[in-house]
C-alpha cells in the first residue's frame, strides 16, 4: 500500500492523521513554516485587493483630503457679486522666447477701470477658488480690489509637433535671476493691460506699477 510521509493509508486513518499533516513531517519544520507563511500572504493579498476595489464612500474615503470641507470664503455666497475671469494665450516672450502659455486674469466687479488696482499672481494659475475667495473678500472689504493673474508655465514645441513638448516650468519658476520679476513687469502686466473684461461694458485692465500722471504730478 502506498504510503505518505512514512505512513500507510490505513495508518493515517486510525491515527487521525492528515495528508497535509503527513507532509508538513515528511517536510520537516522549516519547510513547513515557510509554506504556512505564503498561505497567510496570499490571503493577506486577496483580502487587500477586494478591499481596494471597494467603492469609496463619506465613510471610507480614499484619503484624507477628501474629509476637507471648504470653509465659506471658498464657496459662492448669496448676494455676493461675482468677478468677470477669462483667459488668453500669450507666445511672443522675448525673455522665455518660443514659449507659448495660457494667462487667466480675474478682474472683480468692484473694479470701474479709472485707476491701477492691487494685483495677485498665482503661479500654475489662479488655483484653490481664488476667484470666489476673491469675490467674497472684497465683499467684506477684508481686501482690496485685486486683480488676479494666473500664469502657467511656458512650453516650447518640438521638433516634430506635438511629440515631446518642452516644459519650461522649472527654468522660469525656479531659476536664480530676475528673469520670472522681468517677465511679469515687462511682458505680462502690458499683456494683460491690453485685455478687456468680457462683459457688457469692457473696462480697460490697469495693473502695472506705474502712477498716473494724476498721481506723479501730486507725488511732486
Amino acid at each position: 500500500m502506498k504510503s505518505i510521509g512514512g505512513l500507510t493509508k490505513s495508518q493515517q486513518a486510525e491515527s487521525g492523521d492528515t495528508s497535509a499533516h503527513a507532509l508538513a513531517r515528511q517536510l520537516g519544520p522549516f519547510d513547513a513554516t515557510m509554506i504556512v507563511r505564503l498561505i497567510v500572504f496570499t490571503a493577506f493579498l486577496i483580502t487587500t485587493s477586494v478591499v481596494a476595489q471597494q467603492p469609496t464612500t463619506a465613510a471610507n474615503p480614499s484619503s484624507p483630503d477628501d474629509q476637507y470641507v471648504l470653509g465659506p470664503d471658498s464657496q459662492v455666497q448669496p448676494g455676493v457679486p461675482q468677478g468677470k475671469t477669462f483667459t488668453f494665450t500669450f507666445n511672443h516672450s522675448k525673455i522665455f522666447p518660443g514659449t507659448t502659455r495660457k494667462i487667466t486674469v480675474y478682474v472683480p466687479s468692484q473694479y470701474k477701470g479709472d485707476k491701477p488696482a492691487c494685483v495677485y499672481v498665482g503661479l500654475d494659475g489662479l488655483g484653490f477658488q481664488a476667484p470666489i475667495v476673491f469675490d467674497n473678500l472684497i465683499h467684506k472689504n477684508e481686501m482690496p480690489i485685486t486683480i488676479g493673474i494666473g500664469l502657467s508655465p511656458g512650453n516650447v514645441e518640438s521638433t516634430k509637433p506635438p511629440e515631446n513638448p518642452r516644459f519650461n516650468r522649472s527654468f522660469e519658476f525656479d531659476g536664480l535671476n530676475d528673469n520670472l520679476g522681468r517677465f511679469l513687469l515687462e511682458e505680462i502686466f502690458p499683456a494683460v493691460e491690453q485685455q478687456k473684461t468680457p462683459d457688457r461694458v469692457p473696462r480697460p485692465i490697469g495693473c502695472s506699477p506705474q502712477l498716473s500722471k494724476t498721481e506723479a504730478q501730486e507725488a511732486d
